[in-house]
């Protein structure tokens, strides 16, 4: 990560990331700035302690000591030239995330501003009854609306067959029935624990008024004077992660008697893979429309109206997803299979492999002009022990994409429809 400047304090790492991104792109050629920070504290995943944890988000934002309400801290935000400044829970890796976003106009003291707010704030909650009702009642709703959007049903309830209660196998939002049982105290306990103990990250995109604010950091945070005792991150994929692949990949249906079926076919690696080369197979499987299921499955065959295959890199997993009819699931799934062995005996093609390049490569052009996903960027490089090299994309082989087919074994089909 030699293109970063870090420090540690108190077991804090703050990390200025200097790039080029921080000119806006909706004013090219002017020399509007702006400036952006992401305090992130890594909670540790699963089931344990998740919901208590994403509740934590709109209770920070529902008021502190000097802005003792949701209104006086979007007050603040205007004061600071309408600047952004939200909370969310983010799940990445073995973490469920706990996250504070702010970006404004790199100009004058709106930087050093800015971050006084974010301290105080993460630092200074009020954590009240009203605020814990208001965090409890949102949580319900997000966890209702997973359970009512078939996509992310199927994910869920996939990736907790295939992981379990562990970090991977429970999403950020946690279990109803956690949240249900959730009290003011026990948010306010699992806070304090993380304070403590979490790994901490804060990141800072910008010009110079974000060197300067990296620079104030401590000062403005009180650094020094936070008691912390805090874990390294934990590696991303340690080896006994790799499972044993069962003789045929189990199945799970649920009887929705929907209209409209969603089937899930997770993939888990029994062995080490390289990152790069898992990425460009799953691209050439289901990463778009050039892609082998979407050509079969939409194109040649009509069986489906969405499909698509993802990465999981933390989890060491490649689930391929599709939406269609309850007479189709049984048939996608199959091929799904076969367009796998398929990759895994023959490999791909060197077209194939370069349109899945080039779409990589297309992808990260972007990040620079994004403040979120360069801090995204390193967070992931942060929780991988190690920094992406985009270079890396351009020496994958089709010999090495069937390399990384063959250390995916299929794992489990879920669907909604029996079938």
């Amino acid at each position: 990560m030699n293109r970063y400047e870090t420090y540690s304090r108190a077991g804090i790492r703050v990390t200025r990331i200097p790039n080029e991104s921080c000119l806006n792109p909706q004013n090219s050629g002017t020399d509007t700035r702006t400036f952006s920070a992401a305090l992130l504290i890594l909670a540790p995943g699963g089931r344990q302690n998740a919901a208590q944890t994403a509740m934590i988000p709109a209770s920070l934002m529902a008021g502190c000591r000097a802005y003792p309400s949701e209104t006086a801290i979007l007050r603040r935000t205007e004061e600071l030239y309408g600047a952004d400044f939200a909370a969310s829970v983010i799940k990445k890796g073995a973490y469920n995330i706990i996250q504070i976003y702010a970006e404004t106009l790199d100009y004058l003291t709106l930087p050093k501003d800015t971050l006084a707010l974010m301290a105080e704030v993460s630092r200074r909650p009020l954590f009240s009854p009203e605020s814990f009702r208001r965090a409890k009642a949102a949580l319900l709703a997000d966890i209702s609306a997973a359970e009512n959007d078939p996509r992310e049903l199927a994910r869920q309830r996939l990736f907790a067959a295939m992981f379990g209660d562990g970090p991977h196998g429970y999403p950020a939002t946690g279990a109803r029935e956690d949240a249900e049982n959730a009290t003011p105290e026990s948010v306010r306990e699992q806070y304090a624990r993380l304070t403590r103990s979490a790994p901490v990250e804060l990141m800072i995109v910008g010009g110079d008024g974000a060197e300067q604010a990296a620079r104030n950091a401590p000062e403005i945070f009180g650094l020094d004077a936070w008691q912390r005792e805090p874990a390294d991150p934990e590696p991303a994929f340690a080896p006994e992660a790799f499972f044993t692949p069962p003789e045929s990949p189990r199945v799970i249906t649920d009887p929705t008697g929907a209209a409209e079926a969603r089937l899930a076919v997770g993939f888990r690696a029994d062995r080490p893979f390289d990152h790069y080369a898992a990425a460009l197979f799953s691209a050439c499987l289901g990463g778009g429309p050039k892609s082998r299921l979407f050509r079969r499955l939409r194109g040649e065959l009509g069986l489906c109206y969405f499909i698509r295959a993802d990465y999981y890199r933390f989890a060491g997993a490649i689930v391929a997803e599709a939406s269609l009819t309850p007479a189709n699931v049984r048939r996608s799934a199959e091929i799904i299979l076969s367009e796998v062995r398929a990759i895994r005996e023959g490999g791909v093609s060197e077209k194939e492999l370069r349109g899945a390049k080039a779409d990589a490569l297309r992808a990260l052009e972007g990040v620079k002009y994004s403040p979120p996903r360069l801090c995204d960027t390193l967070l992931s490089d942060i929780i991988a022990g190690e920094p992406f090299d985009p270079r890396r994309i351009e020496t994958v082989t089709p010999g090495d994409i069937r390399r990384a087919a063959r250390a995916f074994a299929p794992d489990t089909i879920y669907s909604l429809i029996p079938f």
